[in-house]
């Protein structure tokens, strides 16, 4: 199989997160009916899930930061074997 251009592996990452966003909700949910906290950490968690949680269960239970690289050190990691 060939190397996926930048784009097409961009593509297939944003669909991968649209398809665990929804578990990520139902398990913050449960943290917050436990009066759990957790801290998710992962590639595939985007400010959109944040977006989710703070329309269902409103802003003052949930905090979000996101650490973003730059473009440079993105395309490397793209492009690593």
């Amino acid at each position: 199989m060939g190397e996926l251009a930048p784009e097409r592996t961009f593509e297939l990452h944003l669909a991968v997160t649209e398809v665990l966003t929804p578990p990520l909700v139902a398990a913050v949910a449960n943290h917050l009916e436990t009066h759990t906290p957790v801290v998710l950490e992962g590639d595939y968690i985007f400010p959109t899930l944040i977006e989710r949680c703070v329309a269902q269960f409103g802003y003052e239970y949930i905090v979000g930061a996101f650490l973003v690289e730059e473009e440079d050190q993105l395309g490397a990691k793209l492009h690593q074997p």
